[in-house]
């Protein structure tokens, strides 16, 4: 049966409409990668097991954004904005299995590489709200800089011979003990073979 005129039309009309339609996929590879719906599921199923706050292996976390942005004993973890030369992908992708990361399970596939490489060139913005709060894991002893203790006051100031002295001869003022005379140097050498051989110097 011949086409009417107007049938003809509608269908070229149509034809020009969804032949031009951008596909559902390249709409969606086009969005702007959501770190709460694309990013943060990644690391919590592969990353935060051993980079969270249970476990820190290389002195890393990567559940919280001020952690993650101070990275680990090995440096920053990316610039934002800057995929290429990012430590992050650089662990991900490696050849070695003793380097790529996470170990001793799979690797993340072709499309979780992408949303985090993307997700970097877009400045890595993590909303307030997401993970754990920096404010709160930074009160962790872990965190805190370490600052020395004034050594306590003791009966006898003189006889320690180091700072640990100092807490040994407190103890010992607390029991109303006295310290033992000072070892003779062959009792010092005898003590030493048993420490590390376990059997007596030879006579």
């Amino acid at each position: 049966m011949a086409l009417t005129q107007w049938q003809a039309g509608l269908i070229v009309g149509l034809a020009l409409v969804f032949g031009n339609e951008p596909s559902r996929a390249d709409s969606q590879s086009k969005k702007t990668i959501d770190f709460a719906r694309d990013v943060f599921p990644i690391l919590q199923q592969h990353c935060i097991e051993c980079h969270g706050p249970d476990l820190q292996e290389g002195q890393l976390r990567l559940d919280a954004r001020a952690l993650v942005r101070r990275g680990g004993i090995n440096g920053k973890l990316f610039t934002p904005g800057q995929s290429d030369g990012s430590l992050l992908l650089q662990r991900l992708t490696s050849d070695d299995a003793g380097d790529r990361m996470p170990l001793e399970a799979d690797p993340l596939d072709a499309k979780q590489i992408e949303v985090l490489r993307r997700w970097i060139d877009e400045g890595a913005n993590w909303p307030d709200g997401i993970g754990s709060a920096a404010t709160e894991l930074e009160k962790h002893w872990a965190y805190i800089k370490p600052v020395r203790a004034a050594l306590p006051t003791v009966s006898d100031p003189n006889w320690p011979q180091n700072p640990i002295d100092f807490y040994v001869l407190q103890r010992l003022d607390r029991e109303g003990l006295q310290p033992a005379p000072a070892a003779q140097k062959e009792r010092l050498l005898r003590r030493i073979y048993l420490d590390l051989i376990g059997l007596p110097p030879s006579p």
